[in-house]
């Protein structure tokens, strides 16, 4: 069983990503499942959004988990409302700090979109990276308020803020999307090879590796996690998610 935690689907800069190039890529590079968000929703094309889930259900079913990708945009105007009235049951919410600076400065509308998992009961993923605006410390005091939320730092980044965080809080999991499969080693040496869960990103890699099919891409990292980690380890990570139980 693998289960990829991070994937997307829709437009981007490259392109447009459709449901059937996503789901038949993750499926041929072995993969069992998925959690997916839209890209189209930076675009704020809300009625795309759903369609892609709907159609993404339709290819994978259950094996299809929709995680909910939101702007402060779609907060302010409501849209919210719109996306939880689709016929998608999300299964997690997703926030992009470098995508949006807003959730770094704006506590109110931060801990809006927090509260919105709080009461469906549902993992927050947050876009970790070097920018201040999304380091792995830039919201730890979210952490510490909301100990029953379980909370997915994507990438991991900066390693050691990173790695400070899963010492510190109980409710904190990293996904390996672009992370060098030397750094999911130290995080499993460091102690914490339950906390850290298989992602790959794509097809975002085709921004960086252009002659790399997103096929091709997957199996590389799998093939990495697999070659760099014990076996006991790989396997756990890649068959983990805490989206659904």
């Amino acid at each position: 069983m693998i289960i990829d935690n991070h994937v997307h689907v829709g437009w981007y800069r490259d392109g447009y990503h459709s449901p059937k190039e996503i789901w038949e890529a993750e499926t041929a590079a072995g993969v069992d499942e998925i959690c997916v968000s839209s890209t189209s929703t930076c675009a704020e094309l809300y009625d795309i959004v759903i369609e892609e889930m709907i159609e993404l259900k339709r290819l994978g079913g259950s094996k299809v988990h929709p995680i909910l990708w939101i702007t402060p945009q779609m907060l302010k105007s409501e849209k919210i409302d719109k996306m939880f009235l689709s016929d998608i049951e999300w299964q997690g919410i997703k926030i992009h700090p470098e995508a949006h600076n807003e959730w770094s400065n704006t506590k109110a509308l931060t801990s809006r979109a927090i509260n919105i998992a709080v009461k469906r009961k549902i993992p927050f993923m947050i876009h970790t990276g070097e920018d201040v605006v999304a380091n792995a410390i830039t919201f730890e005091n979210y952490y510490a308020e909301y100990p029953q939320l379980q909370f997915i730092l994507a990438h991991g980044k900066p390693f050691q803020q990173a790695l400070n965080m899963l010492k510190k809080y109980n409710n904190i999991t990293i996904d390996s999307a672009f992370m060098n499969a030397k750094d999911v080693n130290r995080f499993c040496k460091a102690g914490f090879p339950d906390k850290i869960i298989f992602g790959s990103d794509a097809p975002i890699n085709k921004l960086f590796y252009k002659k790399l099919s997103t096929q091709e891409y997957i199996k590389k990292n799998i093939y990495q996690l697999r070659k760099n980690i014990s076996p006991a380890f790989s396997e756990s990570i890649l068959s983990k998610t805490v989206y659904f139980k």
